[in-house]
C-alpha cells in the first residue's frame, strides 16, 4: 500500500506517512477547468478508482446547508455524487476542509463511502487544486490523480446503458383531508408492491429472453455479453441495452370472495399516466442479474420523482426526456409536464429556464428542449468510417481533415451540419447551385442545432423566399437557374429563420487575408458556417486557422461544387474539404460573406 499524508479535520495535527487504501481520481481536463465556486464532484466508482465525470456549481445558504442547483433526481441511473470542491483561497486549508466535509455528509443522496473534497492550492507548488478522501474522522491527501481529455469517450466503452420506457397509468382515492405528503406515500407504496424483484420478469430483445426470479438465480453471463444497439450524439457513440419491465395484472394469492367496505368523508380520485423512459449506467462486466436489480432500484426512484411532481406541482403528465451536458458526455434526464395539446413549446419555457439556472448550462443556445433529446428509437449499428444522417447525406465531413499546419491555432464551426453540394438529390445543380448548396448546409446546422423546426428548404423553395424577402427581386427569379449570393440569404435567414447576420464585403477576395481577427471572433463566439460568394463560385467556411501575432491565416473551405457520391474518403482524400489559403480567392474580383449570428434563446 503506498503512503500518503492524512490530516485530522478536528484537529489541526497532521499524522504523517499513515498506511491506507489507496485511491486513485481520473477526471476530464474540461471539468477540472470548469470548477468555479462550490459545487459538487459527480461520477461513477469501482473499487478505489472514482471517474469524476462532470462539476456542478452550488449555492450555500445562510446555514450552510449546501443547495444544489441540480436536482439529483434529473441524473441518470448509475451516476453519483462522489464528493464537493471549493475554489476559495482560504489560510486555513485544514478548517475549510472540515466544513466542507460537513456540507457534504448533509447533502441529499449522497453516500458516505463516496467522499471526496477537492480545494484550490494556494501555494501552486504542482498543481492548481487538491483532492482529499474522507475515511473515518481524517482526511487523506490523493496523490494520484489523472487528468484525461478523452474521459468521456473512455467511460462509454467500459459501460452500458439500460432504458426502458413505458406509460404507468395509476389510480388513487385520497382522503381530501390527507395532505400531498400522505398522497405520495400511498401511491408509491402502490408501486412497490407491483414492482418487486420476485415478481417481475424483464423481457430484453436483443437475447430474446425473459428473465424472472427462476432463471436469474443461474444467470453467469454479464453485461459485456448482451447484444447492444447504439445512438451516436456529438462524437460520442452510446451503447444502450433496451429492457421492457414485465408485472402480473392478476394476484399469485388465493382468490377470495369481493368485499365492500363503506368508509365515511369526502374522496378524491386521482388517474395518473407516468410517461416513464429511464436510463441508467452499468459496467459492462456487471452480472445480469446485478444489472436488472439496479435498474429496478432506479425505477424506484425516478417514479416516485414523477408522483411527487404530480401531488406538490401543476405537472399534468410528467415524462422524462434524456440529454447530453455542453461540457462533458455525461447524460442527464430532465423531466417536463407534457400538454399534448399545445402546438409549439413555449408553455415549458419557464421550466426550461430553471433547468439552464440548476445545471449551469449556457442560455443562449437551445440545449434541453424536448428535440434536443436523445432518441432511444434509432436501433442501428454506427458507420465507423463516415457519419451520416437520416437523410444519408453526410454530416461533420470536416472530422479527420488534416491540421492546417504551419504552427497556425484553428477555430472550427461549433455543433453539427449537412453536407449538401452539386446533384443531391438527383436534382441538377451544376453550374448554378453552389450559393443554394451553401444556403442548404447552413440551414441544417441551425435545424441539427434546434435553432428551428423548419425543414431545409429545396432550390424552389429558396428561390420563393428570396423573392419574398427582397422587394427588388424579381418573380422570374423563380424555377429559374438564377445564382443567388449572400446578401440574398441573409434576407432569407433573417425573414424565415429569426436569424440575423452579418455581411462582410470585400473588393478583393485577397483582402480575407486581413479579416482573421473578425472571423477568429466569429467562430469563437458564434461558431456557425459561413457562406462565401464572390466571381462565379460559393463556399461554405467552417473554420479559419490564425496566429494573431504574425497574421498568417487559412480557411478551411467546406467545396459544394463536388459531384459524385457521399463517400468521406473520396471528399477528404480529393480536396472537396481543405485548409486553404488566401489564394483560392481571386485578386480581382469583390466577395461578400454572410455571417449567420446564433440567435439568443433556450
Amino acid at each position: 500500500q503506498r503512503r500518503v499524508r492524512r490530516c485530522t479535520i478536528s484537529s489541526a495535527i497532521y499524522k504523517n506517512y499513515v498506511m491506507s487504501v489507496e485511491i486513485e481520481i481520473e477526471i476530464g481536463q474540461n471539468t477540472l477547468q470548469s470548477l468555479n465556486g462550490f459545487g459538487l464532484l459527480l461520477g461513477v466508482k469501482k473499487n478505489s478508482l472514482l471517474t469524476i465525470l462532470s462539476a456542478v456549481n452550488t449555492e450555500q445558504s445562510n446555514s450552510g446547508d449546501w443547495l444544489p442547483k441540480y436536482e439529483w433526481q434529473n441524473l441518470v441511473g448509475g451516476i453519483s455524487i462522489l464528493g464537493c470542491y471549493s475554489c476559495s483561497k482560504v489560510t486555513d486549508k485544514e478548517n475549510h476542509i472540515k466544513n466542507l466535509s460537513t456540507s457534504l455528509l448533509q447533502t441529499k443522496n449522497h453516500k458516505e463511502e463516496n467522499s471526496i473534497v477537492c480545494v484550490q492550492n494556494v501555494s501552486h507548488s504542482n498543481s492548481q487544486f487538491e483532492f482529499y478522501y474522507l475515511q473515518s474522522d481524517s482526511t487523506i491527501l490523493i496523490e494520484k490523480v489523472n487528468v484525461k481529455n478523452d474521459i468521456g469517450s473512455v467511460f462509454h466503452n467500459n459501460y452500458v446503458i439500460l432504458h426502458s420506457e413505458f406509460d404507468m397509468p395509476i389510480t388513487l382515492i385520497a382522503n381530501v383531508t390527507e395532505n400531498s405528503d400522505r398522497h405520495v406515500a400511498k401511491a408509491i407504496d402502490h408501486i412497490k408492491n407491483i414492482f418487486q424483484i420476485s415478481e417481475t420478469q424483464f423481457y430484453i430483445p436483443s437475447t430474446d429472453t425473459i428473465f424472472n426470479n427462476d432463471n436469474l438465480s443461474s444467470e453467469n453471463r454479464t453485461m459485456e455479453q448482451v447484444p447492444t444497439s447504439q445512438i451516436r450524439s456529438g462524437n460520442i457513440s452510446y451503447n444502450y441495452v433496451d429492457v421492457v419491465l414485465l408485472t402480473n395484472n392478476t394476484s399469485q394469492n388465493p382468490l377470495y370472495s369481493p368485499v365492500m367496505q363503506y368508509v365515511s368523508g369526502q374522496s378524491k380520485y386521482y388517474s395518473i399516466v407516468l410517461g416513464l423512459d429511464l436510463i441508467c449506467y452499468v459496467s459492462k462486466d456487471t452480472p445480469i442479474k446485478e444489472a436488472l436489480k439496479t435498474l429496478l432500484k432506479e425505477l424506484m426512484i425516478h417514479i416516485e420523482h414523477f408522483i411527487t411532481l404530480f401531488f406538490k406541482s401543476t405537472y399534468t403528465k410528467p415524462t422524462a426526456f434524456h440529454y447530453e451536458l455542453p461540457s462533458t458526455n455525461q447524460l442527464v434526464t430532465l423531466v417536463y409536464p407534457i400538454d399534448p395539446t399545445q402546438p409549439t413549446e413555449d408553455y415549458l419555457m419557464s421550466v426550461r429556464k430553471e433547468y439552464h439556472h440548476k445545471l449551469n448550462i449556457p442560455t443562449n443556445r437551445p440545449l434541453i428542449r424536448t428535440t434536443n433529446a436523445l432518441s432511444f428509437d434509432q436501433s442501428s449499428g454506427v458507420n465507423t468510417e463516415q457519419k451520416t444522417t437520416r437523410n444519408g447525406r453526410l454530416s461533420d465531413v470536416h472530422i479527420g481533415v488534416k491540421s492546417a499546419g504551419d504552427g497556425l491555432k484553428e477555430y472550427l464551426v461549433q455543433g453539427s451540419y449537412d453536407y449538401y453540394h452539386y446533384m443531391q438529390d438527383d436534382f441538377n445543380d451544376k453550374g448554378w447551385g453552389c450559393a443554394y448548396r451553401s444556403f442548404q448546409t447552413i440551414c441544417s446546422w441551425l435545424k441539427i442545432q434546434k435553432y428551428t423546426t423548419h425543414e431545409v428548404p429545396s432550390h424552389l423553395q429558396i428561390q420563393n423566399m428570396v423573392v419574398a424577402a427582397d422587394p427588388f427581386k424579381n418573380k422570374s427569379l423563380i424555377g429559374s437557374t438564377e445564382w443567388i449570393g449572400a446578401l440574398e440569404i441573409g434576407y432569407c435567414l433573417e425573414k424565415f429563420f429569426g436569424v440575423s447576420y452579418k455581411i462582410m464585403a470585400l473588393g478583393s477576395g485577397h483582402d480575407l487575408a486581413h479579416k482573421g481577427r473578425e472571423l477568429q471572433h466569429h467562430f469563437m463566439t458564434q461558431g456557425t458556417p459561413v457562406m462565401i460568394g464572390g466571381g462565379v463560385y460559393a463556399y461554405t467556411l467552417l473554420g479559419v486557422a490564425y496566429d494573431d501575432k504574425s497574421g498568417n491565416i487559412k480557411f478551411l473551405i467546406l467545396d459544394p461544387h463536388y459531384v459524385g457520391p457521399d463517400n468521406l474518403q473520396t471528399i477528404q482524400q480529393k480536396g472537396w474539404i481543405k485548409w486553404h489559403d488566401v489564394n483560392l480567392f481571386r485578386k480581382d474580383t469583390f466577395y461578400n460573406l454572410c455571417l449567420p449570428l446564433v440567435p439568443k434563446m433556450i
